[in-house]
């Protein structure tokens, strides 16, 4: 019966030294993260960074004038565009773009050429092609579209556009048009599979 009290009362000091220890040495020891502010913006860097280092390309590096996405609010001084992220890492901010219109941007709805039309100018570039010399300028393949110029009543909410400026607009939230251009005949077809997702 002694031995089991003398067994009992050295694993209670024990447990209550082994805690008095590892509470003195936890304390002791507070944990750093790399000197940054712990909140979500400082570990979404470092997390770009990590990636960047590690070799994995997720940035585009280049300007970026033209963008493309859904317009979910308009009136006519401005538009709100719906994009998908231009990286993987992008700010979730940077999605909803709000697109300012002012007296010089200009609306272009985008034709089809004909295919007659279409032949013929590539029929005319393979030529230039076959012409072309080392240093000469680059041959432009002809546009499979031509640009009718229509006023910003053309464009609804919901339709999915493409909006050039003459900034770098990757990483701002808000800028100007200089011209937006649709496709009017592939607007049912996007119409369709949102209705469909929804």
């Amino acid at each position: 019966m002694k031995k089991n009290l003398i067994f009992v009362v050295a694993i209670i000091l024990i447990s209550i030294l082994s805690f008095a220890l590892g509470f003195k040495v936890g304390k002791n020891n507070k944990i750093s993260i790399n000197n940054q502010v712990n909140d979500f913006q400082a570990g979404w860097e470092a997390a770009k960074a990590r990636l960047a280092k590690s070799g994995i390309n997720t940035t585009f590096n280049g300007q970026v004038n033209t963008i493309s996405g859904k317009v979910v609010k308009m009136n006519n001084e401005n538009l709100t565009l719906e994009i998908a992220p231009l990286e993987p890492l992008a700010d979730v901010n940077l999605d909803e773009r709000d697109v300012l219109i002012t007296k010089n941007t200009k609306f272009y709805s985008l034709v089809p050429k004909d295919q007659k039309t279409l032949d013929k100018e590539f029929a005319e570039f393979t030529e230039k092609m076959k012409k072309q010399k080392i240093n000469d300028q680059a041959v432009v393949p002809p546009e499979s579209f031509t640009k009718k110029e229509v006023e910003i009543s053309s464009i609804k909410q919901g339709m999915f556009i493409n909006v050039s400026s003459e900034e770098d607009i990757k990483n701002v939230k808000s800028f100007q048009a200089k011209e937006i251009f649709f496709q009017p005949e592939i607007q049912p077809v996007i119409e369709a599979e949102v209705k469909a997702e929804n």
